[in-house]
């Protein structure tokens, strides 16, 4: 912030600032302590699929004259928004040749829009494990629980973090309502309502129609592609290849 100041772009500019997970819950210190944080009343943490407590985090968001100071929405949004939010606010267009899982929020942040411009969130850990849907009417949203993670017997944690593959999937969805259960301790007994049958088949759909569209790809973080590949490093100092620009010897970088 105090680079942008400095250079005179901070009236100019969007800064968006989150976290890409929740609290490490699993984390100790060598004395047993827990380092990895707290996630209130939040269920769960990092690496535990789609539970609430590794997946939703609070944004700070900065434009100054573009979105009104102070103001809090409390829409779901997702980190992919940013890149066709970006996208419309520089002018560009985003790819027409496959879908694009965010969408511009800008119309939410300046509250010209009451709820987020998304009716699903589709949750995964290697395959979707929960599906979240924002109504266009009313102000309740709803989550429904297809897997969980196969914690320790009366915790909700691992041993070192929660593995995709460990998770357990349940012999029927789970149906919550996080508006008033944002801790997801009280599964809804779906059978006992005609809405909540309708809520699950309405979520249902939508979770397959969602993997209908999803396309397989290369595993970009596969052994295979993490493997160093010495010809592809630079080397100016053969055999040891490290050394110094003199371009760069005495550069200070000031933020």
């Amino acid at each position: 912030m105090s680079g942008l100041d400095r250079l005179g772009l901070s009236d100019n500019t969007l800064v968006y600032f989150t976290s890409d997970n929740g609290a490490h819950l699993e984390e100790k210190g060598v004395h047993g302590e827990v380092d990895g944080g707290s996630n209130g009343i939040l269920k769960g943490g990092k690496t535990h699929g789609a539970v609430d407590g590794g997946i939703r985090l609070p944004s700070s968001v900065r434009f100054p004259g573009k979105i009104p100071s102070n103001s809090v929405i409390e829409e779901p949004t997702w980190q992919m928004d940013m890149f066709p939010t970006i996208a419309h606010l520089i002018g560009a267009s985003t790819p027409k040749d496959r879908i694009i899982d965010g969408k511009n929020i800008i119309n939410l942040l300046q509250g010209k829009e009451k709820i987020t411009p998304h009716e699903f969130f589709f949750h995964y850990c290697d395959i979707v494990h929960a599906v979240r849907y924002r109504p266009r009417t009313g102000n309740k949203i709803w989550k429904l629980v297809f897997y969980m993670p196969n914690y320790l017997p009366g915790k909700t944690v691992c041993y070192f973090g929660c593995l995709c593959r460990d998770c357990v999937k349940l012999e029927k969805p789970e149906l919550y309502e996080l508006t008033s259960d944002p801790g997801e301790r009280n599964p809804l007994d779906i059978d006992s309502s005609r809405e909540y049958k309708k809520l699950v088949t309405i979520m249902t759909k939508a979770k397959e129609d969602h993997e209908k569209t999803v396309v397989h790809v290369q595993q970009q973080l596969s052994i295979y592609n993490s493997l160093w590949r010495p010809h592809m490093q630079p080397c100016c100092n053969f055999p040891y290849c490290s050394c110094e620009d003199s371009k760069y010897k005495n550069y200070e970088y000031k933020f």
